[in-house]
């Protein structure tokens, strides 16, 4: 299994920019959320990313309540979005 760095973002905010920060670094990236199993995928060497972002850190991303949207939150789900449907385009 090849060596790589991990990234445990404080929030959506942060993910998006440790991706950001990764790629400008002409680095890959893969995402890790629940019920993915990135790592056995590694260890296959299905996938093989520099950095892996473990969105399963993040506080607050393990409810879901109802309450209303900030702008922010939905701006950041957004920007994270974008870039995983980036990084899964470059792919191909």
């Amino acid at each position: 299994m090849r060596a790589f760095a991990n990234a445990t973002p404080k929030n959506l905010a942060d993910a998006v920019e440790q991706v950001k920060q990764a790629k400008q670094n002409q680095k890959s990236v893969a995402i890790a959320g629940g019920g993915s199993d990135l790592l056995g995928m590694v260890k296959d060497h299905l996938v093989q990313p520099d950095v892996i972002v473990h969105l399963g850190a993040m506080k607050g991303n393990d409810t879901v309540t109802e309450s209303g949207r900030s702008e922010e939150h939905t701006s950041e789900l957004q920007s994270l979005r974008h870039l995983v449907c980036r990084l899964l385009l470059e792919k191909k």
